[in-house]
């Protein structure tokens, strides 16, 4: 009887191309074992991604269906597969040691095409091309781009539904992502946004079109479709709670009432996609059919050619997985973020530049969304001047589900629109570096509005910059703390209110040292 390492040997031979690239694959999935276990967590915990754990499971059948296209091929090994493998090593301790999730996940995808690289070409990694592109769509995006994406989908789901809305007859006013229908008002929240619809339904639409019998164009059209599809049922949605609310109670809002919906959109968001399908079928005379409009075929049928794995290059793959990969982890296992002393904001100044404060707070869901870890929000009044308010958001640590959400995402939202906007240097306020100032304006009352993100010390305008400066911090410094500051102050005569708000930000500027740090 033969024992488990002789079956194993005749089950995955490493001088096969085949049996070397599924046990390097296995290999690489030991060695970012770290970083797969985080993201299937990520899977388990976030409902936009949910969707993961199945895509990644077809990716990992579609492959092991094609374990046989080394013997279809004419496969050409390319040991400059090697250079992009160290290159990808390299990747993923950059964004271990920078704290950028995302970026370990793509290391782990690109690993996987490096090694296929160096053991079959390109022929090889064209061959795999679709089962690795699905796992690119297992993996969250960022939440740089989650964030304008969502703020995005909110605003055009709510601008769709209030048309809804009205169809059914019923007044209602848009600002921003806020529905007023008379005696309520309907808030269209992140999670209303459509993007957990959109996410699954974007890959399968990708399965969908690459598996159906068409033209190029007819199957990128398939696949784009999810988009509208998904924008058209979560406006809906928005619209038909809003019915239910005004004519049923709040109570419909929640519970599983609302679970409910959400399930239901997305079993008609897919039964719109298999419409599109039928009607392409009607539209190119083709029987309702599976074989009639899928490839359903395996491509890579076995063939009589045995390509051999390299013996050199097989050896060399696995050091650099192992060695490279191991050692990776162990830096990283060693790092320890730094959190700073600082004072917390219950200790803020009540008063600034002979103004009092007037204190003001933020409501727990909207906390649950910031993510925040100590904030400061209120008016500063003084006799015969204009009320400025000041919002100070502190994160000890900006983990890849608690980045600052910048108010230029946030302003649209709450219905004001942006006349004015620009980059301005801070450093003759007393702060050093840029910030924006923006006039935005809602129901005829304008606001001038300046803002900024205080990142130990220096002060930044844009996002990437924000996000350069993180990164840079968490790989030197092990910090990856900082402070959204955000000064508005109405606008009656703009050259006089100008005024009184710089002022007070230079008076700022010598209150903040012991609740910023640098």
């Amino acid at each position: 009887m033969m024992n488990a390492v002789e079956v194993s040997k005749q089950f995955i031979k490493p001088n096969d191309i085949t049996g070397a690239l599924l046990s390097l694959y296995a290999v690489a999935v030991i060695v970012f074992s770290p970083s797969l276990f985080q993201l299937f967590q990520d899977w388990l915990a976030s409902p936009e991604y949910g969707h993961g754990i199945l895509v990644t499971g077809i990716a990992v059948y579609l492959v092991w269906r094609r374990r046989n296209l080394t013997s279809h091929l004419e496969l050409k090994p390319d040991a400059l597969g090697l250079v992009y493998l160290i290159v990808t090593l390299l990747f993923y301790l950059f964004s271990l040691l920078g704290d950028l999730k995302v970026g370990k996940y793509y290391a782990f995808v690109c690993a996987l095409i490096a090694i296929a690289c160096t053991l079959g070409g390109w022929r090889l990694v064209r061959a795999l091309a679709f089962p690795l592109i699905l796992l690119f769509f297992s993996i969250p995006l960022h939440p740089f781009f989650i964030n304008h994406l969502t703020s995005d989908l909110q605003l055009i789901s709510s601008s769709i539904g209030v048309w809804f809305i009205h169809l059914m007859g019923i007044p209602a006013l848009q600002e921003g992502n806020v529905i007023n229908m008379g005696d309520f008002a309907l808030l269209v929240e992140e999670a209303c946004s459509g993007l957990r619809y959109l996410l699954p339904l974007t890959s399968i639409a990708l399965i969908v079109g690459y598996y159906y019998r068409g033209a190029k164009i007819t199957r990128i059209g398939i696949f784009l479709s999810a988009i509208p599809i998904t924008v058209f049922m979560n406006s809906l949605r928005i619209a038909v709670t809003g019915f239910l609310i005004k004519y049923f109670g709040e109570e419909v809002a929640d519970g599983f009432l609302h679970d409910f919906e959400g399930w239901f959109v997305f079993v008609v968001s897919c039964c719109l996609l298999g419409l599109l399908l039928v009607v392409l079928a009607v539209f190119n005379g083709r029987r309702l059919s599976v074989s009639d409009n899928f490839v359903v075929a395996d491509a890579y049928a076995p063939g009589e050619k045995n390509n051999a794995a390299p013996s050199f290059l097989y050896k060399a793959l696995l050091g650099c997985i192992l060695v490279g990969g191991l050692a990776v982890d162990v830096v990283w296992y060693m790092k320890h973020e730094v959190i700073p002393q600082r004072n917390m904001f219950d200790r803020f100044p009540l008063s600034i530049a002979q103004r009092d404060l007037y204190p003001d707070v933020i409501e727990d869901r909207l906390l649950q969304i910031l993510k925040v870890d100590d904030y400061f929000i209120g008016d500063y009044l003084a006799r015969g001047q204009l009320p400025i308010n000041l919002y100070m958001a502190y994160y000890n640590s900006q983990t890849e589900g608690s980045l600052i959400h910048s108010p230029a995402d946030c302003i649209p939202a709450g219905g004001w629109e942006i006349l004015e906007s620009r980059q301005i240097r801070l450093d003759d306020l007393g702060f050093d570096g840029a910030g924006n100032r923006a006039i935005i304006e809602k129901s005829g009352q304008q606001l001038l509005v300046y803002f900024w993100v205080n990142q130990q010390g220096k002060n930044f305008a844009s996002e990437a910059e924000v996000y350069r400066s993180l990164i840079l911090r968490s790989i030197v410094h092990s910090r990856t703390d900082a402070t959204l500051i955000r000064v508005y102050v109405p606008v009656t005569d703009l050259a006089d209110s100008e005024a009184q708000l710089r002022d007070f930000i230079t008076a700022l500027s010598g209150q903040v040292d012991n609740y910023l740090p640098r």
